[in-house]
């Protein structure tokens, strides 16, 4: 598992192949043209995201609450840290 801290999700063209995508959220399954299947859990707007590379499988959360994705981080990298 390798986690990042991005200011936004890659400049890519996403579809959406399973889940929800509104003017404020996209939820569920995505499809990338470059980056490929992927998970997204985000608040458009907000900004910094989470991005989790799985071994089979990409993620990228976000929060709106302020300092809640630094917090995740931190945790995952601890977690990381341990289990290598």
């Amino acid at each position: 598992m390798s986690i990042q801290l991005i200011d936004s999700i890659p400049e890519d063209r996403f579809l959406k192949t399973n889940g929800l995508s509104t003017d404020k959220n996209n939820v569920g399954h995505f499809k990338g043209w470059e980056t490929g299947k992927c998970m997204m859990f985000l608040y458009k707007k907000e900004s910094p995201i989470l991005k989790i590379q799985l071994k089979n499988s990409l993620v990228f959360i976000n929060s709106d609450q302020e300092g809640k994705v630094q917090t995740w981080y931190e945790q995952l990298r601890n977690i990381t840290k341990h289990t290598s």
